[in-house]
């Protein structure tokens, strides 16, 4: 009667340990939100903490099997840190469980920190394996591996305990009992790990609902601009060809040109430069008759390096790279090369004359969901659903903030000090991408570069 009261205990103590795991796994997701804001080594590290301390908390409500040993979940906490969190989480988890087993003692402390290394150990191997060439870590696979890896981590256990170790654990708590501490591991750390990467996925959907809103409404801005801009930059194309004729005539006809030249020639200056800017506004709001051809996208790169060689100077090094599977798409050469320069323009600004700058063309295969992201804002009838061309375009400079890059497409936006640029050159390569029913995407980061990713529909 003793064992089935003890066992009514032990399963209550569990039960309040998976519900205490459960409460954890939400702070674990509030760290993972402020980790966005406070940076991802920062918040690597804080995630680490919590989960070292969360180790912490499960390792003093123990289950004494034998004098000297303590079963908890803390293998579940640590193994879970490693497995979702990585290995600067991992790592800073096992700080505080450490040291408080080596606080406690005891003749199985270096078994219980044993079991916390390889809790880490396993966990790591499995989140290098589960993230290979994965978009998502999958849950499935999430829960089989940290179920595994707790099973794993009892039978090591049990290979280097007292041979009377489970003998007074039956004992004592009967061999359902035993059976149910020995799960405590596998089912802590499959319920942990479950939790948070569920978690974690539904954070990913709605950071892809919001950037997908963010396309279409830029779309529509952009459309919006568009035509404005269209018809401004005809007007006032056509009255600074009246003053720039008329400026002229007076400089030719005047009886003392020596004293109005310097004031005239300031004119036909400051004409010149707003004929530039309207040129510009121009190509930004109507790109113009396309040349649309069938070819490889490849060719566009044929002597590129000289064409930026005389534009961004001999400072940076450009390496171009092609690939003979990208596929056949659509597009006006000639438009391309201009978008090519303006991108490349765009990059030696941002590594000031010294740097690498590469240029790639490759194939891909998109997910259903990189889709809907990337054509947020077309007509679904309108859509790709075969095989992509990208164009890449990568430098080393200084990178951008994510609200730079939130804005970069924006006409007459520009980070610039030179009052000369319109700020139109990045506007302008977004609405020929769009012209040639492709899609553009940017990723940077400050100190790390950036890379624009420019997608072509491939001709079946």
């Amino acid at each position: 009667m003793e064992a089935d009261i003890d066992f009514l205990e032990l399963v209550k103590a569990l039960v309040a340990n998976l519900f205490v795991l459960m409460g954890f796994a939400a702070l674990c997701t509030l760290a993972g939100s402020r980790s966005v804001r406070i940076g991802k080594k920062k918040g690597a590290c804080l995630t680490g903490l919590m989960f070292g301390a969360m180790g912490v908390v499960v390792m003093l409500t123990p289950v004494v099997m034998h004098p000297g040993y303590r079963f908890d979940s803390r293998v579940g906490v640590i193994g879970t840190a490693a497995l979702v969190g990585g290995p600067v989480t991992g790592a800073v988890s096992l700080v505080f469980p450490i040291l408080y087993r080596l606080h406690i003692g005891g003749s199985g402390v270096l078994a219980g920190i044993l079991s916390i290394v390889l809790a880490y150990v396993f966990g790591l191997i499995g989140f290098f394996r589960l993230n290979r060439q994965q978009k998502a870590i999958p849950l499935r696979g999430v829960i089989l591996w940290a179920f595994a890896t707790g099973v794993m981590i009892d039978l090591v256990m049990l290979t280097v305990v007292t041979n009377d170790f489970l003998s007074q654990g039956v004992a004592y708590y009967g061999v359902h009992g035993v059976l149910l501490i020995l799960l405590m591991d596998p089912l802590s750390m499959a319920l942990l790990s479950a939790l948070i990467v569920l978690e974690k996925h539904h954070v990913g959907a709605m950071c892809a609902v919001a950037d997908t809103e963010r396309r279409m409404l830029h779309s529509q801005k952009m459309a919006a601009i568009g035509q404005l801009s269209h018809k401004l930059a005809h007007s006032i194309l056509n009255a600074l060809t009246v003053i720039s004729g008329n400026a002229e005539l007076a400089k030719a006809h005047c009886n003392e040109p020596a004293k109005i030249t310097g004031y005239v020639d300031e004119i036909v200056k400051t004409i010149n430069s707003l004929s530039l800017l309207t040129g510009e506004l121009v190509a930004f709001a109507s790109p113009g008759l396309l040349q649309l051809r069938r070819m490889d996208l490849n060719k566009c790169l044929l002597g590129v390096e000289n064409l930026l060689a005389k534009n961004i100077g001999t400072g940076i090094e450009v390496v171009v790279e092609n690939d003979l599977f990208a596929g056949e798409v659509m597009l006006d050469p000639n438009r391309i090369e201009q978008v090519i320069l303006h991108l490349a323009l765009n990059a030696a600004d941002a590594m000031a004359g010294a740097g690498r700058l590469t240029i790639r063309v490759a194939p891909a295969k998109l997910s259903k969901d990189e889709r809907a992201r990337l054509q947020a804002g077309v007509p679904a009838k309108r859509w790709h659903h075969g095989d992509f061309s990208v164009l890449t375009v990568s430098d080393t400079g200084c990178g951008m903030t994510p609200e730079t890059v939130s804005r970069i497409f924006e006409p007459f936006f520009t980070t610039k000090e030179n009052r000369n640029n319109a700020g139109l050159g990045l506007s302008t390569v977004y609405n020929i991408v769009q012209v040639h029913r492709g899609f553009i995407d940017v990723r940077s980061r400050p100190q790390h570069g950036t890379t624009f990713l420019i997608y072509f529909p491939v001709v079946e």
